[in-house]
Parts: structure tokens; C-alpha cells; sequence
């Protein structure tokens, strides 16, 4: 069997059907019907299923599964388990329901896809087998070409989200897999309607302060700053081991905005939450990397830009005149 990444909440490895695999579905035990989560008339449904309907889908090796594990102690009594975290990553799917002509999750079922499977206590989410999770050492090593290229993608990427008035919620390079000749963003249980009732009732935004400003009220700054030392390890957005410039200036923003109430701060930023996050990770991209310095100004600002469409259409014409001036030089030498 072959992991491809282990997390809090469980581990991926190849789906397994591969002759002799011993960790395979074939060889897990397990008594009476499993439980299928499928893609029917535009909506992931419950139904029963048997083994022998889905061991031998990925003849291709295509797919990988993702295997909810239990979790510890102090989370079980917050109410969460394997299946619970299972479910939310179903969930998050459901929310991009429209998107899933260009981001094929499901692995192919029968007339239409397989999203997750429950088989005994075991819980199991299906996605693509994508070639490469980011790490700061792939991401810092980007040419200038390949890092627009990986720009572009995710802007793109989430152009579409903000279409259906969603945030992803998780951005960080664990997040980011090239699949292809793409990058494109995974793990989707985190995914919100930006709707500040929904917003209020489930309490999540990622890396915002206005999410810690509903949950913690004036002790915001604080809780926001014992959960950026996290984030820095996770994006690679970090100055020092201590301190992000990029995420004090975004500290400084939202001190602005909070004289406002908090639905009114929301109304502002809520296209500005996946960008603020993402800006995390090209800042520390940018500040290991001399060849992207040209794009600084753009992500230092990117925290505080209207929307995913405006921050493309501002990266597409910083990009456009740095290849013309790379033209022009080359023309003149």
C-alpha cells in the first residue's frame, strides 16, 4: 500500500487494487452491505452497496482514497468522529456541485460517480491521484513562469467559487495539488456560503480576525496571533519564526474595520477571505525567492482587493508588462 500523506485526521493511499496489495479493499473484512455516498440527479445520496461494486472501479490507478481516522479524546467530546469528518468533506463537495465538470472528484460508478464509502467502522473519501502536494521547497524553487502559471490557476480557481458565493475556507499549500499541467485547490470540507447568518451558526473563515472577532470578541487579537504562528508554518508567509509583515499589515486592516459591527465587516471582506490566505502563501513565496520580488506590491495588497476577479484581471496586466519589458530587453541586448 502506498500513503501519499498522513494528517490529524486520518491518512491517503492508493485506492488498492493492485494484485498482492494486502492492505487492499479486496482484503478488508467486513460483515453485511457497505454504505455508498453517490452523485445522483445533481445531488451526493446514501445507499447500500457491496464490496464487489466498487473493488475493481480504478483499473487505471486514477484515484486515491483519503481514510478518516477516530479522533483524539478532546475532539470526540466536541462532538467529532471519523464519520463526521467524512461527511463534511461530502459536504464540502456538495457545495461545488457546479464546478465538478472541471474539478472530477468522483471516481466514475456505474452512471455516475463514487464520492465516499463507509465499509465496517472504516470511513473513506475518493479523489483524483494528483501528481504533487505543494511544499515550500517546490513552491520557493518556481521559475517566474511556472509561479504566473500557479497564480493564475488558483485566481481562476476561485473567480469560479466566489461565483457561487463560496469561500474554500482552507488555503494553504497542503491544500494546493498539480494535477496535470494545473494547480488546483483540495480538500473542501471547509468550504462556506458566504452568508453571515451561515457564517454566524457554523463560526469559520479560515485565516480571518473577523472570525476570531465573532468567536472571541476584543480578546480577537491575541487567539489571531497564537493561530497565525500555525498558519506560518502552513504557508511559509513568516518573516521570522514569530512575526509575518504581510500579516500585520492585515491585523492593522481589520483594527480599521472593526469599528463597524461585525455583519457589516463581513459584508466588506467576504470575497477577501480565501485571498487574504492565499496572499499568505505567495508573501513567503516571494520572500524566498528574488525573481518575484516585480509582483510585491500586488501581494502585499492582495488581502484587501474586492475580489478574486479583480486580483486576476490586476495580475494578468502585472505579468502582461513584465514579459513585454523581458521582450524589449532581449531586443536591445
Amino acid at each position: 500500500m502506498v500513503v501519499h500523506g498522513i494528517g490529524q485526521k486520518g491518512r491517503v493511499i492508493d485506492y488498492g487494487t493492485k494484485e498482492g496489495d494486502l492492505e487492499s479493499l479486496e482484503h478488508i473484512i467486513f460483515e453485511g452491505p457497505i454504505t455508498l455516498y453517490v452523485l445522483q440527479k445533481g445531488d451526493i445520496v446514501e445507499q447500500e452497496g457491496r464490496l464487489d461494486d466498487i473493488i475493481h472501479l480504478d483499473k487505471h490507478q486514477k484515484y486515491i482514497v483519503k481514510e478518516f481516522i477516530e479522533p483524539p479524546l478532546v475532539m470526540k467530546l466536541q462532538g467529532f468522529t471519523a464519520k463526521t469528518y467524512m461527511l463534511r468533506e461530502l459536504e464540502g463537495f456538495r457545495n461545488i456541485l457546479p464546478l465538478l465538470k472541471t474539478h472530477v472528484i468522483g471516481m466514475p460508478y456505474k452512471k455516475t460517480h463514487l464520492f465516499g464509502f463507509v465499509i465496517g467502522n472504516r470511513h473513506f473519501v475518493v479523489n483524483r491521484k494528483c501528481s504533487d502536494t505543494m511544499t515550500e521547497s517546490k513552491v520557493n524553487s518556481f521559475s517566474e513562469k511556472e509561479f504566473v502559471k500557479f497564480v493564475k490557476n488558483i485566481l481562476i480557481e476561485l473567480v469560479e467559487i466566489q461565483k457561487l458565493n463560496l469561500a474554500h475556507g482552507d488555503i494553504k499549500l497542503d491544500n494546493i495539488m498539480k494535477c496535470g499541467n494545473k494547480y488546483e485547490l483540495i480538500d473542501w470540507e471547509n468550504s462556506r456560503k458566504l452568508d453571515y447568518p451561515y457564517l454566524v451558526k457554523h463560526r469559520y473563515l479560515g485565516l480571518s480576525p473577523l472570525y476570531f472577532k465573532i468567536l472571541y470578541g476584543p480578546a480577537w487579537y491575541a487567539s489571531f496571533n497564537i493561530a497565525l504562528l500555525k498558519y506560518y508554518r502552513e504557508t511559509g508567509g513568516y518573516d521570522t519564526y514569530i512575526s509575518s509583515n504581510y500579516a500585520n499589515n492585515i491585523i492593522q486592516y481589520y483594527d480599521t474595520l472593526f469599528q463597524h459591527s461585525n455583519e457589516e465587516v463581513f459584508q466588506q471582506v467576504k470575497y477577501e477571505l480565501d485571498l487574504t490566505a492565499f496572499g499568505m502563501i505567495l508573501y513567503g513565496m516571494s520572500l524566498r525567492n528574488q525573481a518575484l520580488s516585480k509582483y510585491h506590491d500586488f501581494i502585499m495588497n492582495l488581502y484587501k482587493m474586492k475580489n478574486a476577479s479583480s486580483a486576476l484581471k490586476t495580475f494578468i496586466s502585472i505579468s502582461s508588462r513584465t514579459r513585454k519589458y523581458r521582450t524589449m530587453k532581449k531586443r536591445h541586448s
